[in-house]
């Protein structure tokens, strides 16, 4: 799902910048500039929660090894076979 996103933004930049090359008159640009800066908002927005996301993903990680080294350190000591 993240490829579609991003394919959809980067279509959209490209259809933005390519319209602001045509000559458009002065007012269209404006709004091509705004729609650029809202973009580029969206995309910070969707790196910041992707950061976010990773960090959790990483934390869990090291939960999960945490917890399955203490489940081993258990079994050894009960003496139960792996």
């Amino acid at each position: 799902m993240r490829v579609t996103k991003r394919s959809a933004i980067i279509s959209a930049f490209l259809l933005a910048v390519s319209g602001a090359c045509t000559g458009a008159p002065s007012g269209s640009n404006e709004a091509i500039g705004a729609t650029v800066l809202e973009m580029s908002e969206a995309i910070t927005s969707l790196q910041q929660s992707q950061a976010e996301l990773q960090e959790q993903i990483d934390s869990l990680r090291s939960d999960i090894a945490r917890q399955d080294t203490l489940v081993r350190q258990i079994a050894n000591l009960a003496g139960m076979p792996r």
